[in-house]
């Protein structure tokens, strides 16, 4: 008797027990995704923004395994793409990246007057950010959603 008690007592207690787990909390997530070359990273904070460091070559295949690995972190647009530097395979698939989903801010060094790779001047990352240029000096010490963010950067 007293075990068929206490049996009762334990499936009576368990639901309750099983609502009361509290569910995982996500935590930093780090994606590195092969551009042939080189690789873009994406990093995604517990509360969702995301920071893609780089973009790959130009033409659809880095942007569109940037655009799925990002879907597949439940992404529907990328907050911050940092350009390191002017090399196409560090920013090449910007403008197809920006049809498959929005960028919304975007941070490099400046385009520079000249840079014999790429001697059209960039036109598929004005296009892409909608020339409006990159968020350089704001970059120094600011808060993006409790994560201090400092570079060093030549500011023309």
């Amino acid at each position: 008797m007293r075990g068929s008690l206490i049996a009762l007592l334990i499936l009576a207690v368990a639901p309750g027990l099983a609502w009361t787990r509290e569910a995982p909390t996500r935590g930093l997530d780090i994606y590195f995704i092969d551009t042939e070359g080189g690789a873009a990273t994406l990093l995604v904070r517990p509360a969702g923004e995301s920071v893609l460091i780089d973009c790959g070559n130009p033409g659809a295949r880095d942007a569109d395994r940037i655009h799925r690995t990002a879907r597949q972190a439940g992404l529907k647009a990328i907050d911050h793409l940092i350009i390191t530097h002017w090399d196409t395979d560090h920013y090449g698939s910007v403008a197809r990246l920006s049809e498959l989903m929005p960028i919304r801010h975007y941070y490099d060094h400046g385009i520079p007057a000249k840079l014999d790779e790429d001697p059209k001047n960039f036109p598929l990352l004005r296009r892409a950010r909608g020339d409006r240029g990159g968020e350089r000096a704001a970059l120094e010490g600011k808060q993006a959603g409790g994560t201090t963010v400092k570079t060093a950067v030549h500011v023309e």
